[in-house]
């Protein structure tokens, strides 16, 4: 599960929270509007019922859109963030 990060828009910096269904390695992923990596802010192993909350550093990252994704066993899922600076 991957929640909306808070709070959006970010300015400067924001906070996402995740949890997994299967133990495993776990990476959140952070998309520029071109589809470019523009930070990877969690990736390691993660158990099932713990909650993991990450805080992304906005202030190295341009004002704009960008995606996050959680990469976690076979269930992506992406969310939207806006930065503001």
């Amino acid at each position: 599960m991957l929640t909306q990060n808070g709070p959006n828009p970010a300015h400067p910096t924001t906070t996402i929270r995740f949890s997994v269904a299967e133990s495993g390695i776990a990476t959140l992923v952070i998309y520029d509007v071109l589809g470019h990596v523009a930070a990877v802010p969690f990736d390691g192993l993660a158990v099932p019922g713990q909650e993991y909350v990450v805080t992304v550093d906005g202030n190295r990252l341009r004002s704009g859109v960008y995606w996050y994704r959680l990469k976690s066993g076979n269930r992506p899922a992406t969310r939207k963030m806006v930065l503001l600076r």
